[in-house]
């Protein structure tokens, strides 16, 4: 929590005083037993060089090896915020087609949409962190799954399934919105009846699993499966490098479909890497 130089100094110091500590008890001990006796003030000051020097080393390598760390944690810090500036062009761009799909017939609820829609990008210019809390990401999510449910109606239909998630639980920001966003596209709006979306939240020991499911649409019908849509694929690809950035090999992202239903599974442990 020191100043740079200083802490430097002070460590420095420190290790020339047990040098110089353990230099002058090894004195005294030879004096008092007969081997050496007399104060050798050169054996001392050539004690204490050598300590200098390998001190210095020391120091220059720690110092070195932080500032790499320093380095790559902002390397990692941008390659997140550039991950995630990705998603929100486009989040952006569906949530302004919708406002505009409701202004002639539904001036009302346009406006109301924009209110919800601004919230959600003040929001998100307030906070630059890389992590958010499940009661925010929760909030945000149905935020932008009003805004859908005002131009699919009751087509749209989500269910939450997170009673063991505590509010205060850490995930990445705006990595649970991407993919509701993929189910409605890829699935919900591509159904005549539309259908529900699942979404599963739990805390497994120091495991977080997060899963969203949504029915698809037939393939006999011509559409291609939500795991080929090329919209899907990148905002996946886009959440799984956010993952392994912040949480190396224990972030994953997998994906699965049965049954004419997609599901996306996100797991990752409570605490990121170090």
């Amino acid at each position: 929590h020191l100043p740079l130089l200083l802490a430097a100094s002070v460590c420095y110091a420190l290790v020339l005083c047990v040098v110089a500590l353990y230099s002058l008890s090894g004195q005294w001990l030879l004096s008092t037993t007969g081997s050496d006796p007399g104060f050798y003030p050169e054996r001392l000051l050539q004690h204490l060089f050598i300590g200098a020097v390998v001190t210095g080393i020391g120091l220059r390598y720690l110092y070195l090896n932080w500032q790499l760390r320093l380095r790559e944690h902002s390397e990692m810090q941008a390659r997140i915020q550039a991950l995630q500036s990705r998603i929100q062009p486009h989040f952006l761009f569906n949530s302004l087609n919708t406002i505009a799909s409701l202004i002639d017939d539904s001036p009302r609820e346009a406006e109301l949409a924009v209110e919800d829609l601004a919230a959600l990008f003040r929001a998100n210019l307030q906070d630059s962190r890389v992590f958010s809390q499940w009661s925010a990401e929760r909030d945000l999510c149905e935020r932008y799954l009003r805004i859908e449910s005002m131009r699919l109606g009751e087509r749209l239909q989500v269910q939450w399934y997170d009673a063991s998630m505590k509010s205060e639980t850490p995930l990445l920001s705006l990595s649970l919105q991407p993919l509701l966003e993929n189910a409605i596209l890829h699935g919900i709006q591509r159904l005549p009846d539309g259908g529900c979306i699942i979404v599963r939240a739990s805390i497994d020991g120091e495991q977080c699993c997060i899963a969203v499911e949504n029915p698809l649409p037939d393939r006999s019908a011509g559409d291609r499966s939500l795991v080929d849509a090329s919209g899907n694929h990148l905002a996946c690809d886009n959440l799984r490098h956010r993952l392994h950035s912040v949480y190396g090999d224990r972030g994953q992202l997998r994906l699965s479909e049965q049954d004419q239903r997609f599901r996306v599974e996100m797991r990752f442990p409570l605490v990121p890497e170090a």
